[in-house]
């Protein structure tokens, strides 16, 4: 007797806006040639939710054809909500029949992230990080980074730079260069989007300069 086993697998590259699914298949005792079409099942939502609710709540990729092979496959979805909770599950359909699967979890990255830290010297260091901005929300904003050598709780260390926003990637990507910091001393550094008035604060990265 054929068995087809369908497995979620976790969700990979998950930006503020995309992510990329996948599943697995694995066949016992299949015979012969043939595809197999897949799709996932999606929604974004608070609170957990099961297969059944899938049905109701979720979005579906596109369907697309396989040709049946080591059973590994995923998909690219976009236009996501930066900072949500997402769920998902694989739909199959092989040889006349329908399976799905372990409905998973994953959450979009905040719209604005900072990703790292390079090029430190003793003075200096170059901030990567993060904002996804529709057109009109980059003629409104400012985007930059904050960094402090004590605490961002302390107002008077706090020193903020924007950067153009022309500079900023299709990705939302963008780099920041510090300049006039001190040798050997630790600083806490995270991307900042000023808009309408209200500052809105990424993630805290640490890093060292260089000493003399």
């Amino acid at each position: 007797m054929s068995y087809v086993y369908l497995n979620t697998m976790a969700a990979e590259d998950v930006g503020p806006i995309s992510a990329k699914l996948n599943a697995e298949v694995k066949f016992q005792n299949f015979a012969g040639t043939g595809t197999m079409g897949l799709k996932f099942y999606y929604c974004q939502s608070d609170t957990p939710v099961d297969r059944y609710d899938m049905y109701d709540l979720g979005t579906t990729t596109p369907v697309k054809t396989y040709d049946i092979g080591n059973g590994q496959f995923s998909t690219v979805i976009e236009g996501l909500s930066p900072g949500k909770d997402y769920y998902f599950m694989p739909h199959l359909s092989v040889m006349g029949v329908s399976l799905v699967a372990e409905v998973l979890h994953f959450k979009t990255q905040d719209f604005c992230a900072t990703v790292a830290v390079k090029d430190t010297t003793m003075t200096g260091a170059t901030v990567n990080a993060l904002a996804v901005l529709t057109t009109e929300e980059k003629a409104k904003a400012k985007v930059g980074v904050e960094w402090t050598d004590t605490d961002f709780s302390d107002v008077q260390s706090v020193r903020r730079q924007y950067v153009d926003v022309s500079t900023i990637g299709e990705d939302g990507s963008y780099n920041c260069a510090l300049s006039s910091l001190t040798a050997n001393t630790w600083y806490w550094v995270r991307a900042v989007v000023s808009m309408n008035g209200k500052a809105h604060y990424a993630n805290t990265l640490e890093f060292k300069t260089k000493s003399e």
